[in-house]
């Protein structure tokens, strides 16, 4: 048996063991434990999820389906008999399910993704506990529900899909929490220990915390040619440390530690291996000045990148340079997985960047169908090709096909003396371009979102009857985009402010040229870095400048008639990167309007009023 692993999680985030499995297509059992928690395990096959289990079992599929109204009471109860009346021979629950048509392998995928987020969620929060990995054992067990033999290419899951909803449904609740609202635990929402039918135990097993794993493992099904099925204590950098023992679990005080990077540099000396060691050093040494080995911390993905590549080495590189950026890269094998990918983030609304990685010449019919198809269903993808050996006429027909850029792939040989010179800096130029396009497709993000908010100021705005409400809708509206706003109102030649600082009000006299008079006497917008002395005497002499000078004076008007102003700031903190300065303008003119329309009903109201009084 292949040694196994085990390490602390204060030393190696859940996030980044898992995107390892995956990036390196490893199959076997990783194990999760932690002093007064208990314990979870996920099961890889190829580097996919094909089975979790909750902590200690406190939850498990059965339970989960029946909760999602994926199967009845009735069902699961038989599902169990079945298994209980086939004894030794009896097959993992969802499994049994299926093939009692109770359930489509759709829905089966289903309860799965969502027990392995629950059990991600859990462990993504956790900064202390011990791991292990078993190479080339699965723990079988009805409570896990993994499914060995042919359910396993059907019944599995991308570890970076997963990764993607597990980390935005953990920002989700951490956020919901820190505004004081009440999140219930995954506990009481999947599992009822009075009520649900318990699956059945293990056969012919202790469980592991009774003793020590010592059987014989279970041997997974056969893979790909050419895809790796094990993790070694090589790929760890582990094969030179004495202490490592062969058996397995072992107590959370007895663990060993180990360097994080030590995973990533021990995989690149693999991939390089034709190369010297000084070659090796070179590109492990770049990948090290761009962070790409450190410890990464839980976050909502911000962007996706979707390589059509065979080379390990811009692989694990791009992988490692970004997932601390929380961008997910998806390896995919063919253009069917590629579809399924994209179609995935677009769900998410995230828009990946698609790269296709030095593609056959000449180009073959296969690969042209696959790019066009790929084009027609999503136009709006940008694309970049990496390549040496295309044509002049290929090139030509790849920018009509959608490419943005085709960046030359360098000549990486053991034979080229200047390959890791060549290598680095085409990784250096690949990375700056991916950034342009991710940046690009984050500012239209934001763009689409503003305007969406925009919308929903407009509805509440058109439809209130209460003049009063303008004026704090807008704010509202400003304060999820500034730090600080100050409503004031014009009272004669003064601004007052509307609320309170220390015992007393903000007051701006309206006299003698600035910008805040040009502002409310002519009804305009200003937006930018402004600099006044009005506001350097008045406003910042009550409250601390802002360390940017962005600022923002809305007049609130009535027709031409400039009733109040908006000041708002971003105070210490770093104003979003894409701010378009005509919203203000939109919402300067939509509370004039709302305000002229909230008035005329008001006083039309009151002549219904006074008509049907007399």
């Amino acid at each position: 048996m292949t040694t196994a692993f085990t390490g602390d999680l204060e030393n190696l985030h859940i996030v980044d063991i898992i995107q390892l499995l995956h990036t390196t297509r490893k199959s076997g059992t990783f194990t999760v434990e932690r002093e007064g928690k208990g314990k979870s395990r996920i099961v890889f096959s190829n580097g996919y999820i094909v089975s979790a289990s909750h902590l200690d079992n406190r939850i498990y599929i059965g339970t989960v389906l029946l909760k999602m109204g994926l199967i009845d009471r009735q069902t699961l109860e038989k599902a169990l008999e079945i298994q209980k009346s086939a004894g030794k021979d009896r097959k993992p629950l969802l499994t049994t399910l299926i093939e009692m048509g109770a359930i489509g392998k759709e829905d089966a995928l289903k309860g799965l993704r969502k027990l392995i987020e629950i059990t991600i969620v859990e462990l993504v929060g956790w900064k202390e506990g011990g791991f292990t990995f078993e190479p080339e054992t699965v723990r079988v067990s009805e409570k896990s529900d993994y499914m060995p033999g042919e359910m396993e290419e059907d019944i599995s899951l991308d570890a970076q899909m997963v990764l993607m909803d597990a980390l935005r449904v953990y920002d989700e609740r951490e956020r919901d929490r820190s505004m004081g609202k009440e999140v219930p635990s995954y506990e009481e929402v999947f599992a009822d220990y009075e009520n649900m039918p318990r699956p059945l135990p293990e056969i012919d097993k202790e469980t592991p915390a009774k003793k020590e794993i010592t059987e014989e493992p279970v041997e997974m099904e056969p893979v790909p040619e050419g895809a790796a099925t094990v993790i070694t204590a090589a790929d760890l950098g582990l094969d030179n440390v004495d202490a490592l023992k062969k058996k397995l679990p072992r107590t959370l005080m007895d663990r060993e530690s180990f360097d994080p990077g030590e995973i990533h540099r021990q995989q690149i000396k693999e991939i390089l291996s034709g190369f010297s060691p000084e070659a090796q050093n070179r590109f492990i040494s770049f990948l090290e000045r761009a962070k790409a080995f450190g410890i990464i911390s839980a976050r909502e993905s911000t962007g996706a990148i979707i390589l059509l590549s065979n080379d390990p080495v811009v692989k694990h590189a791009l992988m490692s340079i970004y997932k601390k950026e929380g961008i997910m890269v998806f390896s995919a094998g063919s253009f069917k997985d590629a579809d399924h990918y994209l179609s995935q983030c677009l769900a998410k609304s995230i828009v990946p960047v698609l790269i296709y990685d030095n593609p056959e010449t000449p180009l073959t019919e296969a690969f042209q169908s696959g790019r066009d198809k790929l084009r027609t269903n999503y136009p709006q993808i940008p694309v970049i090709f990496l390549s040496s050996l295309m044509t002049y006429t290929e090139i030509l027909e790849a920018y009509r096909h959608g490419a943005r850029t085709i960046i030359p792939r360098p000549n990486i040989s053991p034979d080229n003396d200047n390959s890791m010179e060549e290598l680095i800096m085409f990784i250096e130029t690949l990375k700056y371009y991916i950034g342009n396009c991710l940046e690009e497709q984050q500012q239209l993000k934001s763009r689409a979102m503003e305007l969406k908010r925009l919308d929903h100021l407009s509805l509440k705005l058109l439809s209130s009857n209460d003049p009063n409400s303008i004026p704090r809708l807008v704010t509202e509206h400003l304060n999820e985009i500034f730090s600080r706003t100050i409503m004031f109102l014009k009272k004669q030649n003064t601004l007052v402010s509307d609320q309170l600082f220390g015992k007393d009000r903000i007051n701006i006299p309206l006299k003698g040229p600035s910008i805040v008079s040009t502002v409310v006497t002519k009804g305009i917008v200003r937006f930018g870095a402004i600099e006044d002395e009005t506001l350097e005497k008045y406003i910042y002499g009550t409250i601390p400048p802002p360390s940017n000078p962005l600022k923002l004076l809305l007049p609130i008007k009535k027709g031409q008639t400039c009733l109040g102003l908006l000041y708002a700031d971003f105070g210490n903190a770093e104003p979003p990167s894409t701010i378009d300065p005509l919203i203000f303008d939109i919402i300067s003119n939509m509370s004039s309007l709302a305000l002229e329309n909230s008035l005329y009903r008001k006083r039309l109201t009151g002549t219904v009023k006074n008509k049907i009084s007399k």
